[in-house]
């Protein structure tokens, strides 16, 4: 150690100062230091420690996103974290969602001064569902980059960020019926595999006479579906009765009956669309064999559309079939048939006529820089991709040149767009134009 070779002590001085140089060392050692005056002597020993190095500022190190995937519409969590402590001052992070319209996070977060991470929220919007096919509503999953970066260059991501569609969900019957004795057997039948710890579906029945095997439907994590029973009362009448299914994004219901023996029981009908001079045979169906011949009335809402105006089941049997005719539509349409037998009815949907679009919906009035959604439907499920051409009379209000329908879809959004300034309102037509058909709507465009 370095140290002077001596010092001088004020006279009636009680103490003096000097300074000790210590070297470097690579652990602790120990060290010691003698004064003296004359025949008086003191010793002392240091303890002689490795210099610190001071610490170095954090820096990025990693970003998280958690839950990923998450549903649209609810938040998702980020997490910066640091190689080290962050600076006294703090650190500054700025952060960049590659799809704001979707995922939005806050532009700049601190990380506290000496800590080493800082969470963020993604507030995520709603993804709307593409069109729904005959089983089932379809959406795409949506994805965001979320990225971080810091003033000296460094950056993070893009991490993605997978937004879903709400859980939804159909219901279905294996009849429309249910008899004394004979349960009939709910499905519930989710739009994609129900999540860790599973999905919970409420069912419920409206009517005291009508018990379901379970009032809480768990699907659980990774599956689609799940069933559950409806039991009518032995003393119960011929009535309507409601079940209803809900989960928190969703609730459906299904309107059924209960028969006892010879009501009706089923209306056959082909989802394939039926074009003009088409005859196709159906059938009526009744519960259960009864002992005399049923005289079933049919009738169609449509006059293009013919059946005769009774079929009867023989005693004996319990089904009957019949011709159901299509004329000459210009155009195609939904045509209800209905089977009628002491009181109690059913109905079918035949699908008729040429294919073409058959609604076309967009809002009455938009203001200008707003955007809009809009909706069109098929008469029928379309057998391949069709391709709907999209038109408007002004330039302020821009719709996509096509839209296409996928195979099997029932409908098809779209968005549109606007642009200002306006003055005063102004009128736009728009169309919709498919396999020969063409749909026209009005929407005005405000200030």
């Amino acid at each position: 150690m370095g140290t002077p070779h001596s010092i001088r002590m004020p006279r009636h001085a009680h103490w003096a100062t000097f300074k000790v140089t210590t070297p470097r060392v690579r652990k602790a050692e120990s060290r010691w230091l003698q004064v003296g005056s004359g025949h008086l002597r003191a010793r002392t020993t240091l303890r002689v420690l490795p210099a610190v190095k001071p610490p170095v500022p954090g820096r990025l190190s990693t970003l998280t996103i958690a839950p990923n995937p998450v549903e649209g519409g609810n938040n998702a969590t980020g997490t910066v974290t640091l190689t080290g402590p962050a600076p006294s001052t703090g650190l500054p992070v700025h952060l960049v969602s590659s799809n704001p319209a979707m995922a939005q996070v806050p532009p700049q977060i601190t990380i506290a001064a000496h800590r080493t991470s800082a969470d963020f929220t993604i507030a995520t919007s709603v993804v709307r569902p593409l069109g729904v096919t005959a089983r089932n509503v379809k959406a795409s999953d949506v994805v965001a980059g979320i990225s971080a970066s810091t003033s000296d260059g460094r950056k993070l991501g893009p991490v993605s960020l997978t937004l879903q569609p709400r859980m939804g969900f159909t219901l279905t019957t294996n009849r429309n019926y249910v008899r004394p004795g004979h349960p009939l057997t709910g499905t519930v039948v989710l739009s994609r595999a129900a999540p860790t710890g599973g999905t919970v579906v409420s069912v419920g029945s409206n009517d005291r006479e009508v018990t379901l095997s379970t009032t809480s439907l768990t699907i659980p994590a990774g599956a689609t579906s799940g069933t559950f029973q409806a039991i009518a009362a032995a003393q119960a009448g011929r009535r309507q009765f409601v079940i209803t299914a809900s989960i928190p994004s969703m609730t459906s219901q299904n309107i059924l009956q209960v028969r006892g023996p010879g009501n009706l029981d089923a209306l056959s009908g082909t989802r394939e669309q039926l074009p003009n001079g088409t005859s196709v045979t159906e059938t009526v169906s009744l519960t259960d064999p009864v002992d005399h011949d049923s005289v079933v009335t049919l009738t169609s809402d449509d006059p293009n559309v013919t059946v005769p105006d009774r079929v009867v089941v023989p005693a004996g049997k319990t089904s009957a079939p019949f011709v159901l005719t299509v004329g000459t539509l210009t155009t195609g349409k939904r045509v209800w048939v209905t089977a009628s037998l002491d009181g109690d009815s059913i109905r079918q949907l035949f699908r008729v006529g040429p294919n073409g679009l058959s609604s076309f919906t967009v809002p009455d009035q938009v203001t200008a820089g707003q955007g809009f959604t809009g909706e069109i439907r098929p008469v029928a499920d379309v057998s391949e991709d069709s391709v709907v051409t999209l038109t408007s009379s002004d330039p302020h209000l821009l719709l996509p040149a096509t839209v296409t329908i996928l195979k099997g879809y029932e409908y098809v959004n779209f968005t549109g767009t606007t642009t200002g300034p306006l003055t005063s309102p102004i009128s736009v037509t728009v169309t919709a134009s498919w396999a020969g058909s063409t749909l026209t709507r009005t929407i005005t465009l405000n200030p």
